[in-house]
């Protein structure tokens, strides 16, 4: 029997996994929720470049919750967290590239309600996706399991977002083409992205190996500004506005730094409309214009017995990482559904430990 499956959301991410539920053969589409009336009454086929299914969107979550389904991919674009509780009481498993991963962040008032929901409706909840679930907490997890000794874990990522096409992500939320004064971390997205999303991390990679990570700071904020006037899929980028962006987090054990991670991503960098010195991705080996993807870059690097730095470049013939959160999220279905109810986090065989 295939799995049934509801989307929840048809944004970056939600588009991916619509496509892959649809053609995926042991899975069944069971419904589609959406967030804009144009979308409303739309075959989810058409929704993301299929053929009509019959199955319709709708914004109504009342007719979602009361949808019979297996699990729901759950990726809209900042948590509300109520919508989550409900979908675990109706019996649904749910699976999501947002926070909720990392218990530490979401607080013990809202865990309880979410192990409440989740045993009311005998439902589970699993994070996953890229990053998180994948590059800045799993891997580096799985790599520690040759150590005797682990000093300090010091993580990089760099993206050219330049061909993702939702502008209301690439301007809005990540913030390119405006100027600094302009990127505000105590709106909604600020707030989600800076205390909960990217923290949440290295929480997790921490929890995998036994160690007790006090706080995380976000710290050594950089921009880059655009050269000259350009175009990607989203819109228009301004000479002079931002078109790179860099944060560091940081999280202490023991009072020092042990747990790093530098995220940057930029747009541009195919036509030279970066400041020299900013940190880029390898070009594609195929020109942009020429039908070349966008490089993904991830470095891991482990201090300690032994030292070991790894460097892993992921491409797509689409973009490497929006439709690689979304398999990520389709891939954990047979996992999360056998799973028992409550919070599931992926398990890492035998990564190191802290002693003590």
């Amino acid at each position: 029997m295939p799995y049934r499956v509801i989307q929840w959301a048809t944004g970056g991410v939600g588009m991916w996994s619509l496509r892959r539920i649809i053609d995926h053969p042991d899975l069944e589409l069971a419904g589609v929720l959406v967030y804009t009336p144009e979308k409303d009454g739309v075959d989810a086929g058409a929704l993301c470049g299929r053929p009509d299914t019959g199955i319709r969107a709708t914004t109504s979550k009342e007719a979602i919750l009361a949808c019979e389904a297996d699990v729901v991919i759950h990726t809209p674009k900042l948590p509300d967290d109520q919508d989550v509780i409900d979908l675990l009481r109706s019996g649904k498993n749910v699976i999501s590239p947002l926070s909720y991963f990392a218990p530490e962040i979401e607080g013990p008032e809202l865990m309880a309600r979410i192990e409440q929901a989740c045993l009311a409706g005998g439902a589970s909840l699993h994070g996953a996706g890229i990053d998180p679930g994948f590059v800045c907490d799993r891997l580096p997890a799985v790599m520690t399991g040759v150590c005797a000794e682990v000093t300090q874990i010091n993580m990089v990522e760099v993206f050219d977002c330049s061909k993702h096409p939702l502008a209301d992500m690439m301007f809005n939320l990540l913030g390119f083409s405006k100027s600094p004064q302009d990127i505000h971390l105590d709106s909604p997205g600020g707030v989600y992205f800076s205390q909960r999303l990217f923290p949440a991390v290295l929480y997790k990679l921490g929890r995998q190996l036994g160690l007790t990570v006090e706080r995380v700071e976000m710290g050594d904020v950089r921009f880059a500004f655009a050269t000259k006037d350009f175009q990607i899929a989203a819109g228009k980028v301004s000479e002079g506005a931002i078109a790179g962006l860099s944060f560091t987090y940081t999280g202490y054990v023991e009072g020092r730094p042990f747990l790093t991670q530098r995220w940057v991503h930029h747009v541009g960098q195919h036509l030279g409309a970066l400041p020299p010195g900013w940190r880029t991705a390898p070009d594609p080996e195929v020109p942009f214009e020429h039908g070349g993807t966008p490089v993904y870059e991830i470095e891991v690097e482990i201090l300690g017995r032994p030292t070991i730095r790894n460097r892993m470049l992921m491409t797509d013939a689409d973009d490497p990482v929006w439709p690689g959160t979304a398999y990520s999220l389709i891939n954990s279905i047979p996992g999360v559904v056998a799973a028992a109810p409550g919070f599931l986090e992926d398990p890492v065989f035998a990564p190191w430990r802290a002693q003590g």
